[in-house]
């Protein structure tokens, strides 16, 4: 066998290792097909297809990028083969561009996607589409680990996945407290309690209000004390100056003030009488903001 190894290329050696290797290192597209296809060894034949889908030529544009992606799974359709695995499934769909067919494989997925995204197989824009589709309790963990990642190497992904895990609402709570731990501040920053205190919020929006008796409705009317909410609405053009009132008021951290302002409506603060409520919208009125009181 070693004597016939001597003449062969080195991807039909007889030790799968030396295939492998050498399949990781090919460019011949209609040779790595052929592995893929043939190969008798898994390893192989997925090093393969992750050669022939899984690595994007940076020198070219993705669309281009994208024709030479699409052309390596038509030739791997042409001998017959299929993708075996969640991670071959998603490099065979994305070089078809069939981003539908990635969101039903489901949102355990995400870690591959996010593997893709980095590099370079699937756009931004792409990626922010598919992790709207993965709106349900069941996405929690994933989405959770998503903005992990998020908050280090991509803002975009992490608004968007801010956004997504506060429309999810209330299973969002329990997951998310249990993964926040109090050295951990840059993802409590980055949108964890910006979640939270979204999700509180709409929660009680939500509830119906109690059934006064007429001694409380005669109170009220002889007092405003019931709480009045100040609502950002649009932060117009001084938006860093709108920022820096609202840290004033309420604490929040950069990265929670960032979150804050991209997904308005959102409730500043609340204020106990009519005055005290006026006067706080005044000052981000002076500002260009629009903010509105609501009972």
């Amino acid at each position: 066998m070693a004597l016939m190894d001597a003449f062969r290329p080195k991807w039909k050696n007889g030790d799968w290792k030396v295939r492998e290797a050498a399949a990781n290192s090919l460019s011949d597209r209609d040779v790595l097909a052929e592995i893929a296809a043939m190969d008798q060894h898994e390893a192989v034949r997925r090093a393969a297809v992750r050669r022939l889908l899984g690595v994007r030529d940076r020198s070219v544009s993705f669309s281009e990028g994208l024709r030479a992606r699409k052309h390596a799974a038509d030739l791997l359709d042409g001998r017959g083969w299929r993708p075996d695995g969640e991670e071959e499934k998603i490099l065979y769909y994305l070089a078809k561009d069939q981003l539908d067919a990635c969101a039903h494989l489901g949102a355990h997925a995400l870690p591959l996607l996010t593997k893709a995204y980095e590099a370079g197989l699937l756009p931004s824009m792409g990626f922010r589409n598919l992790i709207e589709r993965f709106d349900s309790a069941d996405a929690v963990p994933s989405l959770i680990e998503l903005l992990r990642w998020a908050i280090k190497h991509d803002d975009g992904i992490r608004i968007r996945t801010v956004s997504v895990l506060i429309r999810i609402g209330e299973p969002v709570v329990k997951p998310l407290n249990r993964a926040l731990s109090p050295d951990d501040e840059s993802f409590a920053d980055g949108g964890a309690l910006t979640i939270l205190y979204n999700i509180a919020e709409n929660k009680r929006r939500a509830q119906p209000a109690p059934l006064a008796d007429a001694r409380e409705v005669q109170r009220s009317a002889a007092c405003e004390t019931a709480a009045l909410a100040l609502v950002l609405t649009a932060t117009g053009p001084l938006k860093i100056n709108v920022m820096k009132a609202i840290r004033e008021l309420t604490g929040l951290g950069l990265h929670q003030l960032s979150t804050f302002v991209d997904h308005l409506p959102q409730t500043i603060t609340r204020a106990t009488n009519r005055a005290e409520a006026e006067a706080i919208a005044e000052r981000f009125r002076e500002i260009g903001a629009t903010v509105k009181i609501e009972e």
